[in-house]
């Protein structure tokens, strides 16, 4: 049964940016979640950080564009707003950009948070995997 997952920018960021064997175990898990038809969740700071970060590596502002809106048509974004943002604001998690991530993954109702960092989520209500955690306990 197809799975709502949600990526961490961490994961993006390797996603579009990988060039080197530690990214692998990440496009591999991307690759055949997309081919379960599972459906793809990331909020709206994500996008801005991916946009930020590789504008410093893709200086063709239209090459950029294009690799951006292609990349992230497969996802569906999660919600920032007021509500999201009293939760992060009160929450007790050590880096409020984690707990933006948090609170907008779980205000859109994923199965499972997909990061490189699970330990940043050590109280989450969901469940936290790390790429090659996700590999070995459910596609191998």
């Amino acid at each position: 049964m197809p799975k709502k997952i949600f990526f961490d920018t961490n994961i993006i960021i390797d996603l579009l940016h990988a060039d080197n064997n530690l990214n692998k175990p990440t496009k591999y898990l991307f690759s055949r979640l997309k081919k379960n038809k599972d459906t793809f969740y990331c909020s709206p700071t994500t996008f801005a950080i991916t946009y930020y970060f590789l504008n410093k590596i893709i200086k063709n502002k239209q090459l950029l564009n294009q690799e951006i809106i292609g990349f992230f048509s497969e996802f569906n974004f999660t919600r920032e707003d007021n509500v999201i943002m009293e939760k992060v604001k009160t929450s007790r998690f050590k880096d409020l950009e984690d707990a933006l991530q948090y609170y907008s993954a779980l205000d859109s109702r994923v199965n499972l948070i997909i990061t490189n960092n699970y330990f940043d989520f050590i109280s989450s209500k969901l469940p936290v995997y790390h790429p090659l955690q996700y590999i070995n306990q459910f596609l191998i």
